[in-house]
């Protein structure tokens, strides 16, 4: 093999290891619930239903597909999601307990609500044709950002909208792995 082929096959595996396991940015979910105990399995998700309660108490929140949960089946105040405002969702492809709607998350002094317009209605989504903003948000609270996920097809790439909550500026953050094309 030559050195270019060798050269080659190693830049490829170094591309496929941080596609796996590089994330440029602590997402973060902030909820102001410290007394509820729930518990999470972390399941793979794509969307809210793919989450669900189980538990004899209901509270943990699993994957749909996951096996079922043995629990002791005690009942503790603290497991009512409800009265907490707490649902079973899909944060950032796993499955947790989060704010139910209704709920406002903010980063920083910003709520989601008004990141998730300023993200519309920026070069965000005008700048590629067909462009829509994802479910998927995440607050960087280190660099006072919020990360919407954007629905764009690009090959070696999975942009975000980055909404700067101090000033409400807008930029996409393209986060591509691959080579020069």
């Amino acid at each position: 093999m030559t050195n270019k082929v060798i050269l080659g096959v190693v830049v490829l595996a170094l591309v496929a290891l941080v596609a796996v396991f590089w994330k440029p940015w602590a997402p973060t979910v902030k909820v102001a619930v410290p007394d509820f105990c729930g518990w999470s399995t972390g399941g793979d998700c794509n969307h809210d239903v793919d989450c669900v309660p189980a538990g004899c108490s209901g509270q943990v929140c699993r994957g749909q597909h996951e096996e079922n949960i043995v629990t002791t089946c005690e009942y503790k105040e603290c497991y009512n999601a409800e009265s907490y405002g707490m649902a079973c969702s899909c944060v950032n492809g796993k499955c947790r307990w989060a704010l139910s709607e209704g709920e406002e998350e903010y980063c920083g002094e910003m709520s989601w609500s008004v990141a998730r317009e300023i993200a519309i209605n920026s070069e965000c989504l005008s700048e590629e044709p067909g462009t829509e903003i994802s479910t998927n948000q995440y607050c960087n609270e280190n660099t006072g950002t919020w990360w919407v996920d954007l629905i764009l097809e690009r090959e070696g790439c999975s942009p975000a909208c980055v909404v700067n909550v101090n000033t409400g500026d807008a930029e996409i953050n393209w986060r591509c792995t691959g080579l020069a094309q």
